[in-house]
């Protein structure tokens, strides 16, 4: 496995080693050189454009074609990247990024790369588990069962069968079915997708088919959730969502559910109704009902979000003081009509992606004068629209809030409200056999085990769309 796997495939190329090995279409391979972040020298942005321009000539020896960019530079781009590649023979390949201004931070993820360059990570004759995994495509939404409804085991397998890998996937599905060893066949060259993506519906088939490679604790759950020893008659559901980020899946029976989260995500944000039903399930144990008790005001700000979804924003502002009841009602108004385009701001046309900051003139006076107060709060983009704009104001005011205030303790109530809740932990482990992979165990922890604290997020507002309230960065598992 790549170091830059080990760490964190989101880290991209700055988590490279030197020597790693990547391969181009044709089967050429490359051997990552070095990542270089460091432009402009000396400082943390370039003067002006020209500046820039002139530092990458001087890198490229001035061939204008020789770094192939993965995006292009605009008005407020102040800084680049390159990483270098070569093959042993001494062909380079430079591949480049423009950033706003130099951090150590700044990178290119391998997706970018085989995006703009065709190279993909790992040498030809074993590509990285990242890059196999984006090839096969077999989490439940790619294999067409990820729409929310329940379903039992035959509709999973008839449904997975239509993959264009369908015959060796739902081969192994039914060897979990029966208690036989799950055994994918031909399919040790996409053993990290089979594990790891389609661990996800094959797992939970496997824990109520009572499969002996489930080991753990799955037996307590179906006990303390269930109240029953009975499982084989439940159906599964596969979340629609792709901002559900905690749950990969629902086990239910009588009119109960048993959430299923695999073991190890990190840096997934979950939906308020994630977190809620958390919340929810941990009044049914005795440990849940204490933390609840000790997290009042975690508690209230879990049901205002539930309730009121996109607008929790305008109402937490005001609870908290962050904006006044002149101020919600004027932003509630203008979201009556959000993209009303007497409120749209012009920005600069030319640089669409440029943030604006102080606001242009003929913007601000689009802005009522009740919200001038908010929206000077921080830039916007060409395009956007002043109730959005306000909105993200308010809801970034009441994440910060909620998150630094040591009374709430945010952070923690939802991380013990995870752990009190009906959810299980799963890790599916797999070994290949000459071509086939094989199921050597299906781990399952019960109550849950997430560490560090959660946070409540506002990325999920901007200036020209609301993608679904507050989210949350959930914790390690």
């Amino acid at each position: 496995m790549r170091v830059i796997e080990i760490i964190l495939e989101s880290n991209g190329i700055r988590a490279g080693t030197p020597g790693e090995p990547y391969t181009d279409p044709t089967g050429v391979e490359y051997k990552f050189q070095s990542w270089n972040w460091q432009f402009p020298d000396g400082a943390d942005k370039y003067e002006t454009s020209e500046d820039m321009q002139a530092d990458i000539l001087a890198l490229t020896g001035g061939d204008m074609n020789k770094i192939i960019w993965v995006n292009q530079p605009t008005n407020r781009h102040k800084s680049f990247g390159v990483a270098i590649f070569a093959t042993d023979e001494g062909q380079e390949m430079f591949i480049g990024a423009f950033f706003s201004k130099k951090s150590s931070n700044n990178t290119i993820l391998d997706k970018e790369i085989k995006a703009v360059a065709g190279l993909r990570a790992g040498s030809a004759d074993k590509p990285s588990s990242a890059a196999v995994k984006a090839d096969a495509r077999l989490k439940p939404f790619d294999v067409g069962i990820a729409d929310s409804g329940r379903k039992s085991i035959n509709t999973i397998v008839n449904a997975v069968s239509q993959h264009v890998n369908g015959s060796m996937l739902s081969h192994g599905l039914k060897f979990a079915i029966v208690g036989q060893p799950i055994v994918f066949l031909d399919g040790a060259k996409l053993k990290p997708a089979l594990q790891d993506d389609f661990g996800e519906v094959l797992c939970p088939i496997a824990m109520i088919s009572g499969h002996p490679s489930v080991k753990g604790d799955f037996t307590k759950a179906v006990s303390d959730v269930f109240k029953a020893g009975d499982v084989s008659k439940a159906t599964i559901s596969y979340p629609v969502s792709q901002t559900n980020g905690l749950v990969d899946s629902y086990i239910h029976l009588a009119g109960k559910e048993i959430g299923v989260s695999s073991k190890g995500k990190t840096g997934a944000n979950g939906s308020i109704n994630n977190v809620w039903k958390a919340k929810e399930q941990a009044q049914e144990t005795e440990t849940g009902r204490t933390h609840i008790a000790n997290y009042p005001y975690a508690v209230e700000i879990l049901d205002i979000c539930k309730e009121h979804q996109r607008n929790a924003p305008l109402e937490l502002g005001l609870k908290f003081g962050l904006i006044n009841a002149d101020e919600k009602q004027a932003i509630e108004a203008l979201m009556e009509n959000p993209r009303d385009p007497n409120y749209q701001l012009t920005g600069n046309p030319k640089s669409p992606e440029q943030i604006i900051k102080p606001a242009m003139p003929q913007d601000l006076a689009k802005v009522p004068r009740v919200l001038q107060r908010i929206f000077n709060l921080g830039g916007y983009k060409s395009g956007s629209f002043v109730g959005f704009i306000c909105l993200a104001r308010v809801a970034s005011l009441v994440a910060q809030h909620v998150n630094s205030d040591p009374e709430i303790d945010f952070g923690e109530a939802i991380r013990l409200f995870l752990n009190s809740s009906a959810m299980v932990q799963v890790k599916c482990y797999m070994n290949t056999k000459q071509d086939d992979a094989i199921v050597d165990k299906i781990n399952v922890v019960y109550p849950p085990n997430f560490k560090k604290k959660a946070k409540m997020e506002a990325n999920w507002f901007s200036g020209k769309q609301i993608k679904g309230g507050f989210s949350f960065s959930l914790p390690t598992s």
